[in-house]
């Protein structure tokens, strides 16, 4: 175990450089993560990358701030980074839900056939 001494210790103010946010929530099914992709304020523009069969009625009536993109094959997601990267980007805000079923579209292109 390192000495305290060692350490290189910063403030958070010395870290946080970036304007956005990157974070990753995990928690049981049907606790409410997609709940709270719902609370973003509407004057944010929401991209939600959501794959296959996931859920996402807790997004309903949000129409006017929130877009839903389901992903169904792996090699999508270049398509979702190449807009998200471009000047014509129009979301704010970009949410994956889930990223453990995304994974599994990852998988499936990996071995060449629907394993996940």
């Amino acid at each position: 175990m390192a000495k305290t001494e060692q350490l290189s210790l910063l403030t958070v103010e010395d870290v946080v450089t970036s304007s956005l946010a990157r974070w990753g929530i995990y928690s049981d099914n049907g606790v409410g993560k997609t709940t709270l992709i719902s609370t973003i304020p509407r004057n944010k523009k929401v991209l939600v990358v959501s794959a296959d069969q996931e859920n996402v009625k807790p997004l309903r009536g949000h129409q006017d701030h929130i877009r839903v993109y389901k992903m169904s094959r792996w090699d999508e997601l270049d398509d979702i980074l190449r807009l998200l990267q471009s000047k014509q980007n129009p979301f704010d805000v970009c949410v994956f839900d889930t990223w453990s079923r995304i994974q599994g579209l990852c998988i499936n292109h990996i071995v060449g056939y629907e394993l996940v």
